[in-house]
């Protein structure tokens, strides 16, 4: 069985090679999991690592938030049908707002 961080992972790779409709797939696929029993075992508790994986696969897939040397950068690939995506992040004890749109 693949690992449950693994969809997020693969929403993030797709969503930056440009592949839209991969990217959502994954996505779902990760947020979904422990919502809808996936791998048969919710009752143990969650998937922490696919929790993180879907804020990751949100911020540097879909809002294509890209951190080099201190410095932030957006390449958004959202969705189609997401208007507007926004999220704050500390990036060198600095709070930065984001908000990207199509």
């Amino acid at each position: 069985m693949a690992p449950s961080h693994g969809p997020a992972v693969q929403a993030i790779i797709a969503a930056r090679a440009g592949l839209p409709d991969e990217a959502v797939e994954h996505f779902e696929r990760a947020a979904f999991g422990d919502l809808r029993d996936l791998r048969g075992n919710a009752t143990d508790g969650i998937h922490g690592a696919s929790c993180g994986g879907v804020w990751q696969a949100v911020v540097f897939g879909f809002g294509g938030l890209r951190v080099a040397d201190g410095t932030a950068s957006t390449h958004p690939a959202l969705p189609e049908g997401w208007n507007r995506l926004a999220f704050t992040v500390t990036i060198r004890g600095r709070r930065h707002r984001v908000e990207v749109t199509p």
